[in-house]
């Protein structure tokens, strides 16, 4: 089998929103108001060959047949990190 498979013992859906973003291209944001700690397994790929189905469902479509989660694209405010200046060391 080809893909990545997440494991997760005790988390927050918040969390898992984190981990998946780190896979895609943009940060996912948690809506779901789900509270608690969650225990859950993930299994995608980001291709997906129907003809050989070898390898894991892209993430979207594990989310929702895995856990019942829809991934849905939008908008949202999101705060990050802006350098302006950097300087070279100084020698000791």
């Amino acid at each position: 089998m080809h893909g990545c498979v997440l494991t997760a013992r005790g988390q927050t859906i918040e969390r898992l929103a984190e981990m998946i973003g780190g896979q895609l291209a943009g940060p996912v944001v948690d809506r779901t108001n789900l509270a608690g700690l969650w225990d859950f397994e993930l299994q995608w790929s980001s291709s997906y060959d129907t003809s050989t189905g070898q390898d894991y469902p892209p993430v979207e479509a594990a989310l929702a047949e895995q856990l019942g989660l829809k991934l849905e694209r939008g908008k949202s405010l999101q705060e990050f990190l802006v350098v302006e200046h950097v300087e070279s060391p100084t020698p000791n």
